[in-house]
């Protein structure tokens, strides 16, 4: 009985033998690694046509020993592979190549590509496209795309137009603190220190600021002294072409002279013909002087 199992086992061993797929093969390629896992000749050439399949899509480096027509076929290969996956990659030396890539990102042909960006201002502040489309040289230049440069004009006349409203108000501000000081003779004052300037050769600078009564109170009231000095009008100044061609007076002025009046009436008869007159006029100061 026992040697009749040894002789089935023995042909069982043999029967596998014959039917192993390897056995067909050389000796060094029979005990490869890589064949142990396929139990027939079907696995072995299901893995060898998925393996043909990946290669065929896959990418292949080009040698060292390669030339510029191979390598530059190789890259093209790649940019075009990239885009489907959102990747890109750095144009070589070639000109045209670089331009071909810079395109793809969205760099325009020429300067005359880069659109300018819709601004809006306001009454007291206004978008001047002389700058940006100035840049638009430089940004071809670098390589900007349309998105890239819209960016950057937003952004730096976002920042400009904001510090020139900054100044527009501050200039507000300080005109409102000269005119409590001057009062109706604010707009005499500054006409009167405009033609000073101008007219004994100030820096233009200086005479524009003045002009658009930008300057601040301390310098108005330093060149109005100044201008005093010079022999010009101070003081009680004639307002020409207004009606009456009334006096314009400050508001300390005015406040002075209705005081004046005040007492010049303490010493008159109410029925007086001037008393009402006067009284009037006391008043008028007063409401001249913003009291």
């Amino acid at each position: 009985m026992e040697q009749q199992t040894q002789t089935i086992e023995s042909e069982g061993t043999q029967l596998e033998a014959a039917t192993d797929w390897r056995t067909s093969l050389s000796e060094e390629l029979r005990s490869a690694p890589a064949l142990q896992s396929f139990k027939d000749i079907n696995g072995l050439t299901k893995s060898y046509l998925e393996a043909h399949s990946a290669l065929g899509s896959s990418l292949r480096f080009p040698s060292k020993e390669a030339g510029a027509e191979d390598r530059a076929a190789f890259r093209q290969k790649l940019l075009e592979r990239g885009k489907e996956y959102g990747v890109t990659l750095m144009p070589g030396e070639d000109p045209a190549e670089q331009e071909a890539f810079y395109r793809s990102l969205g760099v325009p042909d020429s300067e005359d590509g880069y659109e300018m960006p819709e601004i809006e201002g306001d009454d007291d502040v206004h978008f001047d496209p002389t700058e940006a489309i100035a840049l638009r040289a430089k940004a071809k230049e670098l390589g900007m795309t349309t998105k890239q440069y819209k960016g950057i004009v937003e952004a730096a006349a976002k920042g400009r137009m904001e510090a020139a409203r900054a100044e527009v108000q501050a200039a507000r501000q300080m005109q409102q603190q000269l005119r409590g000081e001057w009062g109706e003779a604010y707009e005499t004052r500054m006409g009167q220190l405009h033609d000073f300037l101008a007219t004994n050769g100030a820096p233009k600078g200086l005479v524009d600021v003045v002009g658009q009564g930008a300057i601040d109170p301390e310098s108005a009231r330093w060149l109005y002294q100044v201008m005093e000095s010079f022999g010009g009008e101070a003081g009680e100044i004639s307002a020409q072409g207004k009606a009456g061609n009334a006096a314009v007076v400050t508001p300390q002025e005015a406040l002075a002279r209705a005081d004046e009046i005040f007492n010049k009436l303490q010493n008159m008869n109410p029925g007086d013909p001037d008393y009402v007159t006067l009284s009037k006029k006391r008043v008028d100061y007063i409401r001249r002087a913003g009291a």
